[in-house]
C-alpha cells in the first residue's frame, strides 16, 4: 500500500483517540456543581425504616453513613438482603429522592415522603420495570424500628 493511505489511517485513529479522551473526561458545563456524592443527610443517618408496597414487597431498610441496608421480609425477596450505595437528594423538609444500582440485576429509584408516610419506587430488575407506590408503616424518625438483617 501506498505511504499517504497510512498516513490517513493514522490521522484518524489520532483524531479518533483524541475525541474519545476529550469526550470521556467532560463534565456537561465543565463544572462539578452537579455532581453527587453518595453521603446519607445527617437526619437519616443511622435511622431505621420498613416499607410496603401495595404489590406486597416488605423491607426493613438502614440508612447508614457507609451504605444503606436493606432485608426482604416478603414474596420473592423474603429473606434477601443486600447493601447498597444510593445517590441522596433531599427535595424538600420531608421529601428525599434515592437512586442505586442493584449489581448484576438493575437499578432501583425511590421518592420518600416522610411527612405522609409514602414511598413510590421505579425498579428495573431482570429485564422487567417496576412502578409501585407503597406505606412506610415504621419510621425510625418517630419511633424505634427493627434492623434489618446484614
Amino acid at each position: 500500500m501506498e505511504k499517504w493511505i497510512y498516513r490517513v489511517v493514522i490521522a484518524i485513529m489520532v483524531i479518533i483517540s483524541l475525541g474519545y479522551f476529550v469526550f470521556w473526561n467532560s463534565v456537561p458545563g465543565d463544572s462539578d456543581a452537579n455532581f453527587q456524592t453518595r453521603s446519607v443527610p445527617a437526619e437519616l443517618e443511622g435511622k431505621v425504616f420498613h416499607w410496603r408496597y401495595d404489590i406486597g414487597w416488605d423491607f426493613r431498610v438502614e440508612m447508614q453513613s457507609d451504605a444503606l441496608y436493606w432485608e426482604g421480609m416478603a414474596m420473592s425477596f423474603e429473606g434477601m438482603k443486600a447493601k447498597v450505595h444510593p445517590q441522596y437528594t433531599k427535595l424538600s423538609d420531608d421529601l428525599y429522592f434515592l437512586t442505586w444500582e442493584v449489581p448484576m440485576v438493575g437499578l432501583d429509584s425511590v421518592v420518600i415522603n416522610f411527612a405522609e408516610r409514602t414511598i413510590y419506587a421505579h425498579s428495573k430488575a431482570n429485564s422487567k420495570f417496576y412502578s409501585v407506590k407503597g406505606e412506610i408503616y415504621c419510621s425510625g424518625l418517630e419511633e424505634e424500628c427493627e434492623k434489618p438483617r446484614r
